[in-house]
């Protein structure tokens, strides 16, 4: 799983001081502090920093148990409250199977942070595919097979009352090929009922018209807006 933020979110919410830089070292201090903390990192070799998303850093890891390659999403917990929002991301994720959806594998905490382990996808984000691609652009026939695998996340989402309100380039995991797609990034997520209002949150530039106008937003479906791609 690769995740790079190119672009400020506007989540504020409880976010926190940096991260360290090397992850082993942190996880190993920890551990010695308190087994119960450390005892989830414990399952887990970090074997990469492969991006920085707008709540944490994402780290390529290996389970110990059996050599499975994972994500490990480290986020800054300091308080209940904190450590709270931070679960929420796995809590919408463990009830999901979706092709085009990244898995929520397991989450726990230890002194000052919060882990979120996910499935790992190699590849890169669709912004650098796109980048990368020849003219800065993809083929017709590419963007249409990738535009449909999104569009189904989506609709499996949104009929589990599911918004992501995230929805951008930089959340979108691509593999080499650029022929399979992975939603990703669910900090932002949350379960609404029809007509509920939601707080202002996302990126700006990949906002719908109705987030940034705060009267309709008001009255607006949680999942009209995520379609504004």
């Amino acid at each position: 799983m690769a995740v790079t933020s190119l672009q400020p979110s506007l989540w504020q919410r409880r976010r926190g001081s940096a991260q360290p830089a090397n992850l082993a070292l942190q996880l190993r201090k920890r551990a010695s502090d308190t087994s119960a903390y450390g005892s989830g990192m414990q399952k887990y070799t970090a074997l990469q920093l492969i991006g920085r998303g707008s709540t944490g850093k994402v780290y390529r890891a290996q389970r110990c148990s059996d050599a499975q390659v994972v994500a490990l999403k480290l986020m800054t917990a300091m308080d209940d409250d904190m450590l709270n929002c931070r679960r929420q991301e796995f809590e919408v994720l463990r009830g999901l199977s979706h092709p085009n959806i990244v898995q929520g594998l397991e989450f726990f905490s230890f002194p000052g942070s919060a882990v979120v382990v996910l499935s790992y996808h190699p590849g890169s984000t669709l912004t650098k595919a796109v980048q990368e691609a020849q003219g800065a652009c993809l083929p017709e026939w590419q963007a249409q097979h990738l535009f449909c695998k999104l569009l189904s996340a989506i609709d499996y989402l949104h009929q589990r009352q599911i918004v992501h309100r995230d929805l951008k380039s930089d959340n979108v995991l691509v593999s080499e090929d650029v022929r399979e797609l992975t939603l990703a990034d669910f900090s932002t997520a949350s379960v609404a009922a029809a007509g509920e209002s939601l707080t202002m949150t996302g990126t700006q530039e990949w906002s719908a018209p109705e987030v940034l106008d705060w009267e309709a937003a008001c009255y607006v479906r949680g999942s009209v807006l995520d379609f504004w791609v």
